[in-house]
């Protein structure tokens, strides 16, 4: 019994420092832009071609949607008995911030940090969030529209087989100005138009369930007034066309995720 007790004691003592090895090895990727605190390992990552994030901008919880490529990282200290403080990791990311030419929007003494900055024309906006553990998050989104190749035969078919297709004109908070990079997605309305002159469309505005919901519903019929007024501008008759606004009621997706509001914050084309 007492060799016994010997041999998996040496075991014991032989195996320890592997499993705590593997144990800090990483578990993912870590965010572009900025690196990690030292003596730190990843928990997990996430990264997605297109998603958003609400980043706190004020103690009042005031908030600001960012849309664009995202990135998302955990990061848990080697040393959980002598971990940095949360003060610590914020300023490390608030001086990293500052060097590179970016802005310091919010820091809180619960450890959130925001900040934003400009990297090769890009937008890029950066949250920290860290615990008195020592563990801490990274999240960071590229800011940009989202991206949707549309050709007016795909629109024909998806009418033609579903009755209605949904366009993701992105506008800025609150705005119904058609921005220049979707004037694209409103060349091929007219090409579609044009070229099938028996086709009338409603134009549908939705949106997600943030703020209330009759003030939604007069902000996605601008929107969907404003497509219209696009595409009678560019010589297709008011006769053919209908805007109408749903604001949130007629969820697709669901709006307790950023996912799923993003996919909420839509136009779509419905055959008349």
């Amino acid at each position: 019994m007492m060799i016994l007790r010997k041999v998996l004691l040496v075991l014991m003592l032989v195996l320890l420092p592997v499993a705590i090895a593997f144990a800090n090895q990483d578990n993912g990727k870590d965010a572009p832009y900025f690196s990690r605190m030292p003596s730190y390992y990843i928990n997990d990552s996430s990264q997605r071609e297109y998603d958003s994030h609400e980043f706190v901008t004020s103690d009042d919880d005031d908030k600001v949607r960012v849309e664009g490529k995202k990135y998302y990282v955990e990061y848990v200290p080697k040393d959980e008995n002598n971990p940095p403080s949360v003060l610590q990791i914020i300023r490390n990311y608030a001086n990293a911030i500052l060097s590179k030419g970016g802005t310091v929007l919010y820091t809180h003494d619960n450890g959130t940090l925001t900040a934003r900055m400009q990297s090769n024309s890009k937008e890029i906006w950066l949250e920290v969030s860290a615990s008195p553990s020592g563990e801490y998050s990274v999240t960071i989104v590229e800011k940009e529209a989202m991206r949707q190749d549309v050709k007016a035969s795909d629109l024909l078919t998806s009418l033609n087989n579903n009755g209605h297709v949904p366009l993701y004109i992105n506008f800025d908070t609150g705005k119904a100005d058609i921005k220049p990079e979707h004037q694209s997605v409103i060349h091929e309305i007219v090409s579609l138009l044009t070229q099938n002159p028996g086709i009338r469309l409603i134009v549908e505005g939705h949106t997600d369930n943030v703020g209330d919901s009759e003030s939604n519903k007069m902000l996605s019929e601008e929107r969907a007034k404003a497509v219209v007024n696009a595409l009678v501008q560019k010589g297709i008759s008011s006769d053919r066309l209908q805007a109408v606004g749903y604001g949130q009621e007629k969820a697709v997706a669901d709006n307790s995720t950023d996912d799923g509001r993003a996919k909420n914050r839509r136009v779509e084309l419905v055959k008349r």
